[in-house]
C-alpha cells in the first residue's frame, strides 16, 4: 500500500531506459472507454482496460518511468528494487473533460491531474523529447513548436 493506495513496485533494480511492464488488459472503444475508471488512452478514441497487477500503477509528476509504444513503461531513471513504479497520467490523455486530484507528493506536484494538452510548455517538450508521450497526443505539440 501507499499513501494514495494500491501500488506496483519494482521487484528488482531497473536501469534508465529499461522496460519495466506492460499495460496488458482488454481493448475498450469510445464511450465504453471513457466511462471506464482505470485505462490507459492509447488513442483518440481506444483505450486499454489493464488487469491487476499493472492496474494499480500510480500517478506521479516527477515519474520514474514513461509509455512508450502505447503500452510500455520505461525506466526514466534508474530505480532501485522497492521503489514504486510511477508515471505522469497526463502523457496518455486526451479526452478534456476528465480531472483528479494529484497528491503525488513531489515538489513539482501540479495538485490536478489533466490533460496532455493542458500542461505546461515545457513539460509537454521535455516529455516529447523522452519519447512518453502517446502518439495521437504529439501532433499539435510538434506543429506547436516546429519540430
Amino acid at each position: 500500500m501507499t499513501s494514495v493506495g494500491r501500488g506496483v513496485f519494482a521487484a528488482r533494480d531497473f536501469l534508465a531506459g529499461e522496460h519495466v511492464l506492460t499495460f496488458h488488459g482488454a481493448r475498450v472503444e469510445g464511450e465504453e472507454g471513457r466511462e471506464l475508471s482505470d485505462t490507459v488512452q492509447i488513442g483518440a478514441d481506444s483505450y486499454v482496460d489493464p488487469i491487476p497487477p499493472v492496474k494499480f500503477v500510480n500517478h506521479h509528476c516527477e515519474p520514474n518511468t514513461g509509455l512508450r509504444n502505447a503500452v510500455e513503461l520505461h525506466a526514466l531513471r534508474a530505480i532501485p528494487e522497492g521503489e514504486e513504479i510511477r508515471f505522469d497520467y497526463s502523457t496518455c490523455m486526451g479526452e478534456s473533460f476528465w480531472t483528479m486530484e494529484c497528491r503525488c507528493g513531489s515538489p513539482e506536484c501540479r495538485g490536478v491531474i489533466r490533460d496532455f494538452a493542458l500542461l505546461p510548455e515545457s513539460l509537454k517538450l521535455k516529455y516529447s523529447r523522452l519519447g512518453i508521450v502517446q502518439k495521437f497526443l504529439l501532433e499539435p505539440v510538434l506543429l506547436a513548436t516546429g519540430e
